[in-house]
């Protein structure tokens, strides 16, 4: 197949977006997932592919896939590094105004992009989420989707994540640098308190315009571990003394039961 000459060069403007994946050991879904941004109706945008020292067939895999779109440029890291490291380093190299996030086993419908800067920049937010699927990893449904609450203030933040990695957009040029904490697990959620400070409030679009997979043994699906990081993030990052953190992890640990295993 003829390789897509849509890559912008130095001399021509940023993209509109910069969208930016990071994976590890991800042949099974790895495709799905990087199809699904480069069939992307609004085409305005730059695919940076972190794979951070895959072991299985990842690497042939987005190797086939960058050699026909200019759009898509695969970094690999040597050892790995783990997803924060991995996303900062293809933050590094971002031109776009927009940023948004995809794991390597998740993917989007092809209007995603297309809406979600409509809903941007009719409602002049600066950081905004979607709705989503939430499915098996044979894309089985496993529970309704989840629908993005209208508004989130910091407040509501603190005390459960209802802002989805795989559907938020950042405005850069209204938030200001942005990079992951170096956490192993929530550097997400980590960053969402960071940049609410800046922002005020995070906009839900009740659209469902992406798939995600709840896969048994994932990074995420480690709740104890979850827990751990969330409460190195409110006594660290947010400086909670120790009741305050404590009344927070019940607050959130309870949230979360009800998000993850309601109906």
């Amino acid at each position: 197949m003829q390789k897509l000459p849509t890559q912008k060069t130095e001399t021509n403007p940023a993209p509109v977006f910069t969208v930016i994946t990071a994976v590890f050991n991800a042949e099974a879904f790895v495709r799905q997932a990087a199809e699904s941004v480069l069939a992307q109706q609004f085409t305005d945008f730059e695919f940076f592919v972190i794979d951070d020292a895959s072991t299985d067939k990842t690497p042939e895999i987005l190797a086939g896939l960058a050699a026909r779109d200019d759009r898509m440029r695969v970094l690999r890291n040597f050892e790995n590094r783990g997803v924060a490291a991995s996303r900062n380093r293809a933050l590094e190299c971002a031109r776009g105004r927009y940023l948004a996030f995809l794991d390597g086993d998740d993917f989007w419908y092809p209007d995603f992009l297309g809406e979600m800067l409509s809903f941007m920049e009719t409602g002049g937010f600066s950081f905004a989420c979607a709705s989503h699927e939430r499915v098996d990893e044979n894309l089985n449904p496993l529970r309704k989707p989840f629908i993005v609450p209208e508004a989130i203030t910091r407040k509501e933040l603190l005390q459960t994540c209802s802002i989805p990695l795989l559907t938020t957009v950042l405005d850069r040029k209204a938030l200001g640098p942005v990079r992951f904490p170096l956490l192993p697990v929530n550097n997400d959620y980590a960053l969402w308190l960071q940049l609410i400070r800046r922002a005020g409030t995070v906009h839900g679009n009740p659209k469902v315009l992406a798939v995600y997979r709840m896969r048994k043994g994932s990074v995420s699906s480690n709740k104890l571990r979850s827990m751990r990081y969330i409460w190195h993030i409110y006594r660290q990052q947010e400086s909670a003394g120790f009741f305050r953190a404590a009344a927070m992890m019940l607050v959130y640990t309870f949230n979360g039961f009800k998000k993850y295993y309601g109906p």
